[in-house]
């Protein structure tokens, strides 16, 4: 009986070396197209593309890596997305493992990987890698890889203990639809606030999370009514953003202090494109041994091309946000472009849709600290500067490069907090 599973295995492995695909259901956004070559039972089929499917593929990776707002959405919200549509998966609902599995799959980048997983593996047998036509781009793939892998509450390290990733447990904050989770920091321990309730949900409090979770005696960090709060915070920014005259003066400023870091910033950009040549260079050295046969690609050596694409997709995405640092395209818009989007802010801060304005708070809002006699809120020049530059009537949030100086430095709101 273990000779003949052998022998099925073998013949499996071989018709997906060849191109074919061995399997009766294909992965969702293909189906099986039948050619004329016989197989052992009839005639050996390949991967298509299903267009439909295909199409909610594409749109399962854009809302991972940019939503409808810009901002990527988790795995839950993507799936619970797709079934308020009308959107099924072969005839059910879907989950959010499914969601999980096509983003993780390297078969729509038409890379088709066959044996990855091989229950009582005693021969030692390696995957079997086929191309087939590709839905979604690698870059992209990797991309969305790197964001699922940033925003995991758990990372495993290079021991293989699985840790906490405080990182990506923080922009879960960001993510939530409370309008200031995630921006809110307490000042004397560091760690966020969020909303509890009080007096059977009739009341609700930001309140710093230690104090919440571990004790009051550890953090003397007030708990603030929400309402207040919001409406106070609200009320600062739209402050800032009356005088549109003052906030093209400051973006215009800008200009000269990246002048200045654009020498040290060429270079770095230098070294990184370095890096990246020497990391191409390596993975078309393994491509041309696999292609000679010298090289068998087994789990470790997947991995490793998985592991030198992600550097390479990281890189890359550096040097670009360093390059739009060093020559930015800040200064392209003019005044009226300026009062503009001072309007928009504005009208988008007392809007009834929490989303909407909490998204135009990250643009320009990089951290509120809270201590027990003052709120702080600060944001970033260069973080304002892009927000106004990439605005567009039609667009709700644009992309936010790395900060470089404060445009609302540490400005007081003057609270009274609840202790």
């Amino acid at each position: 009986m273990g000779g003949l599973h052998r022998q099925v295995t073998d013949a499996m492995e071989e018709c997906v070396r060849q191109g074919f695909f061995p399997r009766s259901k294909p992965p969702y956004g293909y189906h099986s197209l039948t050619t004329d070559i016989p197989a052992r039972s009839g005639y050996k089929k390949r991967l298509a593309i299903e267009p439909k499917e295909s199409e909610t593929v594409k749109l399962i990776f854009s809302l991972s890596e940019t939503g409808t707002t810009g901002e990527p959405w988790g795995l839950k919200r993507i799936a619970a997305y797709l079934n308020s549509i009308g959107i099924i998966k072969r005839g059910r609902k879907w989950a959010v493992n499914d969601v999980h599995g096509i983003l993780r799959n390297t078969a729509y980048t038409g890379n088709y990987v066959w044996g990855k997983i091989r229950p009582n593996n005693r021969h030692g047998r390696v995957p079997i890698s086929a191309r087939i036509p590709s839905i979604v781009d690698e870059k992209q793939f990797h991309r969305v890889k790197l964001g699922l892998e940033k925003r995991s509450p758990f990372k495993t390290d290079r021991n293989g203990k699985v840790r906490k990733n405080q990182s990506a447990i923080d922009e879960l904050g960001y993510r939530s639809k409370t309008l200031l989770t995630g921006f809110l920091k307490c000042d004397i321990c560091g760690a966020s606030l969020r909303v509890i309730t009080g007096k059977s949900g009739r009341y609700h409090y930001y309140k710093c999370w230690t104090r919440v979770t571990v004790g009051n005696s550890l953090c003397s960090c007030p708990s603030i009514p929400k309402a207040k709060l919001e409406e106070a915070i609200i009320g600062a920014v739209s402050s800032r953003f009356q005088d549109h005259h003052s906030i093209d003066k400051l973006i215009r400023g800008l200009e000269a202090k990246l002048r200045e870091s654009s020498k040290s910033l060429s270079k770095k950009v230098e070294i990184l494109k370095a890096q990246n040549t020497r990391l191409k260079a390596s993975l078309e050295t393994l491509y041309e041994a696999l292609s000679e046969g010298s090289l068998t690609l087994d789990e470790v050596l997947q991995e490793t091309i998985s592991s030198k694409r992600a550097r390479m997709v990281n890189l890359s995405d550096q040097i670009r946000d360093i390059e739009a640092q060093i020559s930015p395209n800040l200064f392209r818009r003019g005044k009226k472009h300026t009062e503009a989007f001072c309007k928009a802010i504005n009208e988008a801060l007392f809007s009834d849709n929490t989303e909407v304005t909490k998204a135009y708070l990250k643009t320009v809002i990089s951290e509120i600290r809270v201590t027990p006699s003052e709120v702080r809120v600060s944001g970033k020049r260069l973080q304002l500067a892009s927000a106004v530059s990439e605005w567009l009537p039609s667009t709700l949030v644009p992309r936010v490069p790395s900060a470089v100086s404060n445009w609302c430095p540490g400005q007081d709101l003057n609270l009274r907090p609840v202790p």
